[in-house]
């Protein structure tokens, strides 16, 4: 038995054993690290951290790539920016050092 929630990017599978996955559903982006899909993984990750019956999280993705790396149409994007987005950049990565 177990219980499964779907979200637009990032999908939350908990087992009665505590094995909860959590699955990268971007497929059309590759599941790319969007802004989106770092806060909504860091998001399951905090939740997980303070669930007494998660055990054992297990990271997967559906294909076409596990992770493309981070989003480079976003970044790029932000290149516009007064700052030529040198600001966004730091941003970025801190999210992503948190992550990690």
């Amino acid at each position: 038995m177990s219980a499964t929630q779907k979200t637009d990017i990032v999908s939350r599978e908990q087992n009665v054993q505590g094995v909860l996955r959590l699955t990268l559903n971007d497929e059309g982006r590759r599941n790319a690290l969007s802004e989106a899909m770092m806060k909504r993984l860091g998001d399951e990750l905090n939740s997980a951290a303070s669930d007494q019956t998660a055990r054992v999280i297990v990271l997967a993705a559906n294909r076409p790539a596990f992770c493309a790396g981070h989003d480079l149409k976003e970044i790029t994007a932000r290149r516009a920016d007064p700052d030529r987005g040198r600001s966004y950049f730091t941003e970025v990565m801190m999210m992503c050092c948190g992550l990690m």
